[in-house]
């Protein structure tokens, strides 16, 4: 079982995990496409699930599948709600493709794109230019006037040796933290 403990080693983890992902990887050899693509929507659906619990918006599985599955026929009342959860399903889908080519790296403008799949009402739309009053999320965010500046540095930092030889994990959580203290669009 992969869970955290407060006081172990991290790097070991990584490898762990590492090791789970080779062992998918053997047996998804034999798989066909059909059951590949059922466990990623399962793993983009576990993904949007837990999101959206940390983000105190509680769903069951059923609405999960109605808000992403085209097939299924949902009350019109609801179709407004479940849009934020399936933009947030074509982002994650895109982001998995964008994962898997290893010729087109995670630059900024990736995460530009990933903002206006997850809000298109905003696509294109400029940085913030004030600064909200946020509950809940309990760490500093860039003033308005810095935020340009912080997201050229985090691009150059995408880009950089230095971020491109961390561990998968640990560069995703770097980089979340870092979006996270820019924190450049209200949405």
């Amino acid at each position: 079982m992969l869970r955290w403990k407060e006081k172990e080693d991290v790097e070991a983890r990584f490898y762990q995990v590492d090791d789970a992902v080779e062992r998918w990887k053997s047996y998804a050899v034999d798989a066909s496409n059909e059951l590949k693509d059922e466990f990623r929507d399962k793993l983009v659906v576990s993904l949007i699930f837990h999101d959206s619990a940390l983000e105190g918006e509680v769903l069951t599985y059923g609405e999960l599948k109605a808000a992403i599955d085209q097939n299924i026929i949902s009350d019109t009342s609801l179709i407004p709600a479940y849009e934020e959860t399936k933009n947030f399903f074509v982002a994650c889908t895109r982001m998995l493709k964008q994962a898997s080519n290893k010729k087109k790296p995670l630059k900024l403008e990736v995460v530009k794109d990933m903002h206006d799949l997850v809000a298109p009402e905003q696509a294109g739309a400029p940085y913030r230019k004030d600064n909200p009053l946020h509950r809940l999320y309990y760490h500093e965010i860039a003033q308005p006037e810095k935020i340009a500046y912080r997201m050229r540095k985090f691009g150059e930092w995408l880009e950089s040796p230095a971020c491109k030889d961390m561990h998968p994990i640990q560069r995703a959580a770097e980089a979340h933290w870092e979006f996270m203290a820019i924190f450049p669009w209200l949405k």
